[in-house]
């Protein structure tokens, strides 16, 4: 049987739970992005790892060159953002998370032009410290890694947008029914 009877604190609570479960829905989902940003860090920091295992086998000791460092500072930020995003799992969060992958997309972007269009003797492979044979592939791998960051944030940007406009209509909802039954 229906219990038709509606008390203000059963309704209540009835708001609560739908609010709670839709925020937790949310969160998982964050922290879904977090786990795939750490990822990310890790592919990223392959070729680093690769390239300094090959370096400390040789027998002259060179230093080593910067788009290594650069490499690994790249991974960091993604675990610093991951990590952010677990913390703070909330739209506004992944709104910064958002943007900070939109600021290395354009970084990335910005290398993968400069080490595809210049013929490999141009600025940016010198500043990175890059062989003439490596030039190509790097400029693979900033154009994949452009793609990558683009992708998440995009998603981290478009669930943020749900995740605001979902809370701001539950709270709606919840006012509106509160005035209603206040009447």
């Amino acid at each position: 049987m229906i219990d038709f009877d509606i008390h203000p604190e059963s309704e209540q609570n009835r708001w609560e739970s739908r609010f709670r479960k839709s925020h937790d829905d949310r969160v998982v989902l964050a922290r879904f992005l977090a786990a795939c940003l750490v990822g990310v860090a890790i592919v990223n920091v392959v070729p680093a790892a690769i390239y300094w295992y090959r370096w400390s086998s040789m027998d002259v000791v060179e230093p080593l060159p910067r788009w290594i460092y650069l490499q690994i500072f790249a991974a960091l930020l993604h675990i610093v953002y991951a990590v952010f995003l677990v913390q703070v799992p909330d739209w506004a969060s992944l709104r910064a998370v958002s943007f900070a992958m939109l600021a290395i997309a354009m970084t990335f972007g910005i290398l993968s032009t400069g080490l595809i269009v210049g013929d490999g003797g141009g600025f940016i492979p010198q500043f990175l410290g890059l062989e003439s044979g490596l030039v190509r592939r790097a400029g693979l791998w900033c154009v994949a890694m452009l793609c990558v960051a683009t992708l998440a944030s995009y998603l981290g940007g478009r669930e943020s947008a749900r995740w605001q406009r979902a809370e701001s209509l539950l709270f709606g909802m919840r006012a509106a029914e509160q005035n209603r039954g206040g009447e």
